[in-house]
């Protein structure tokens, strides 16, 4: 191995290994992170087509009210809160269907009150579900956890009301974790509405793709290095201990920890030896279940038809009102071209910077499962057809108006995030997998850590703030260590 060693090394510069990284830096620390792709930011990364900036994935983040907000803590630690320009919109959310149009806002009053215009009759029983979700915060963790691990989000809805299209307006916003209702914990939807819905709709001054390049530059002030276009191959064990990582353009990376972000199947299965983990462990990684992927499609649109539209920064958009029946089609692997659901997202309404000028930017996206390349292969260009036509139904114009089109599928998200069979939530957050102790950060190798959305503590995925919440506890159990061995 090469003499030129480092205190640890980061498999992944997506905003977990970027935030991990950057707490280590910080505290004195050599690190190292390598990228397989040519920027950093994972989801918040960015591409360009003909003076359009598109996001990739992220559009849109939660948790960064203050002084509580785990993001904005996090952005505060590492110095970069003010520097990002952290704005947020009016309303966070629209939940339109042939039926309803309702505008979630910026707190859980202002979502109780716009609920509550549409159903009167469960006006008391709204209030009282948002006082509950007010309730709900790091505090409180605990007490939550006991009373909700084991019963689906689908029985507290029930607790609560009896009109049957209100339950599925506020499983919706379940399109985050891609599990219906009756499978996700309760645990986990509570902390998703906590953290992602009643503090949502926060963006980055310049575009998500700015949160990665502002990471990477304090990372590097720091004194740490990021090698993009370089893929790990191995990682390092002697005696039981991680000892450094291989990438295809450094070699050999000698490092005292490793912290791995990649999927647990490509860290456990394909980086190492599985032979030198326990049977129960390597057990549980192949029979673990990712979450769902998507489908993207990125538009850019000459005119401005979108800015006068009375929406939030994220629109769900489901025609026939049922959300668990669409989330539990796909979390079984199936797939159509009907599109029963669909987010749509708007990132140059807030931001006219990612556009040329009188122009505007789209995302349409739709979670689906995985299949393989032949199937979306053939498929690419009817899936394609079909989201325009189900956004053509709230912008009518659209087609006529459209300078610009590219589309994700399944495999592509795989090819440039390695997450396991494209998961855009890590780990399905069905009641058996949100387990604290599932896939925690510490592992059965000594000084290898995970930190990214494939690590469970406790309350399943809630978006960028659990990566980053990941990213934090990875740093901060590598500094306890060298601690306890300094003193």
């Amino acid at each position: 191995m090469k003499s030129n060693s480092y205190d640890v090394a980061i498999i992944g510069a997506g905003i977990s290994g970027l935030i991990a990284g950057n707490y280590l830096a910080q505290a004195g620390l050599k690190v190292f992170i390598a990228e397989q792709h040519y920027a950093v930011g994972g989801c918040c990364s960015y591409f360009k087509r003909d003076g359009f900036t598109f996001e990739c994935g992220a559009h849109s983040l939660g948790s960064c009210r203050k002084p509580d907000g785990y993001l904005y803590k996090i952005f505060n630690e590492l110095g970069i809160y003010d520097e990002l320009g952290v704005k947020r919109a009016r309303c966070s959310d629209t939940v339109i269907s042939s039926k309803y149009k309702i505008n979630f806002y910026g707190n859980t009053n202002e979502m109780a009150e716009s609920l509550s215009r549409e159903f009167v009759n469960e006006k008391d029983q709204i209030y009282s579900f948002f006082k509950e979700l007010e309730g709900f915060g790091a505090k409180s963790f605990l007490n939550y956890y006991s009373r909700y691990r084991h019963i689906s989000f689908d029985a507290v809805l029930s607790k609560y009301f009896q009109n049957k299209e209100l339950k599925q307006i506020l499983s919706f916003f379940l399109g985050n974790v891609g599990v219906p209702s009756d499978r996700v914990s309760a645990v986990t939807a509570l902390a998703l509405y906590r953290e992602f819905v009643a503090d949502g709709g926060y963006y980055v001054d310049g575009g998500m793709k700015k949160l990665g390049d502002v990471l990477k530059k304090k990372l590097e002030d720091n004194g740490g290095v990021i090698s993009l276009r370089d893929r790990a191959t191995q990682i390092f064990i002697q005696n039981g201990r991680v000892v450094g990582i291989e990438t295809e353009r450094c070699g050999a990376i000698p490092s005292r920890y490793v912290i791995s972000t990649a999927g647990i199947k490509q860290t456990f299965i394909r980086l190492l030896n599985e032979e030198m983990l326990p049977i129960e462990f390597i057990r549980k990684v192949k029979q673990s279940i990712p979450s769902v992927s998507a489908v993207i499609l990125y538009l850019g649109l000459t005119g401005r038809m979108i800015d006068p539209q009375d929406w939030g920064r994220t629109v769900w958009y489901m025609p026939n009102l049922d959300p668990d029946n669409f989330h539990r089609k796909v979390f079984a692997g199936d797939c159509n071209e009907h599109i029963d659901a669909m987010i749509l997202a708007f990132p140059s309404k807030y931001d006219h910077s990612l556009t040329p000028a009188q122009c505007e930017s789209l995302m349409c996206i739709i979670n689906a499962p995985y299949k393989n390349d032949a199937y979306w292969l053939s498929k690419k260009e009817e899936f394609k057809q079909a989201m325009l036509k189900r956004t053509a139904e709230v912008l009518p114009s659209i087609k006529d108006r459209i300078r610009v089109s590219e589309i994700a599928t399944p495999p592509t998200i795989a090819r440039f995030t390695l997450n396991d069979a494209g998961a855009i939530y890590g780990l399905a957050c069905t009641s058996d997998q949100i387990n604290a102790n599932f896939m925690p950060s510490k592992t059965p190798v000594e000084n290898l850590f995970l930190s990214s959305h494939w690590t469970t503590q406790g309350y399943g995925q809630a978006g960028i703030p659990v990566v980053a919440l990941g990213a934090r506890q990875a740093a901060h159990s590598i500094k306890k260590k060298l601690i306890k061995v300094v003193n």
